[in-house]
């Protein structure tokens, strides 16, 4: 369920050509700039934090990007809260689904690991009842290599699923998103004090950070209706061309 819900839900895709810079039957025609002021980074009001909150203009979707959105170039589209793009999902994981995608990779880690310990107490089972049939372990083998075989599968499968459920565990705490942690804090970690990454978005309580990454945060509603019919004149999801950069 959670599967179906992180790969067919709308991750939080933004509406696009909101904030156009020229008519759109310019921008159609002919390649050109935005306005100068479109390629700055603004730096909105702050307040008791060192490192203010910035917000950049996308030129693929013609929007003032809000924080912590950034554009998918796989989705083609911005995304609210963008963490990353799920190749094995095909789809992206963002503020109105990155909960199922917690739980996902949490039943993903304990399938895997039940599947593995069922398939090799099936393997080891000769040790727990006498069997004149099987006396060792290559026995035991030759008898059940489906078990054994899907005790190794389960081992596999468990690997990676659960390297990235701690990573995520790790960005959940500190409400983090792979982004942010990838291009901020990771990229700053050996810089001074004074000029690395700081995450404004903590709430500076572990169990809190959790609490609302798991469970309590509200998804919102869809901006966009991606499933919807597609009515002639809508500039929201009209194909535009992208601006040029310099």
């Amino acid at each position: 369920m959670f599967m179906v819900k992180t790969a067919g839900c709308d991750p939080g895709f933004a509406p696009r050509n909101i904030h156009v810079s020229y008519s759109p039957d310019l921008i159609r025609e002919e390649d050109h700039r935005a306005p100068d002021e479109f390629y700055s980074t603004v730096s909105l009001p702050y307040f008791g934090t060192q490192k203010p909150t910035t917000v950049k203009y996308c030129i693929t979707c013609h929007i003032w990007r809000t924080p912590r959105m950034s554009h998918c170039h796989h989705c083609h589209s911005c995304v609210y809260i963008h963490d990353h793009h799920c190749v094995f999902l095909n789809n992206c994981v963002g503020f109105r689904n990155y909960r199922y995608f917690l739980w996902f990779l949490l039943m993903v880690v304990l399938a895997s690991a039940m599947l593995s310990i069922l398939g090799w107490v099936h393997v080891y089972h000769y040790r727990m009842v006498a069997d004149p049939a099987v006396s060792s372990f290559l026995a035991s083998i030759s008898k059940n290599p489906v078990a054994f075989l899907l005790a190794l599968y389960g081992l596999c499968a468990f690997v990676y699923p659960a390297m990235l459920l701690v990573f995520h565990i790790y960005l959940s705490a500190n409400n983090l998103t792979t982004r942010e942690y990838l291009n901020s804090v990771y990229t700053t970690r050996k810089l001074p004090e004074d000029e690395r990454y700081v995450n404004i978005y903590d709430t500076r309580g572990i169990l809190r950070n959790l609490w609302n990454a798991w469970w309590a945060m509200p998804q919102g509603v869809p901006t966009r209706n991606i499933r919807g019919v597609y009515e002639k004149g809508d500039l929201r999801n009209e194909p535009l061309r992208s601006l040029e950069v310099d």
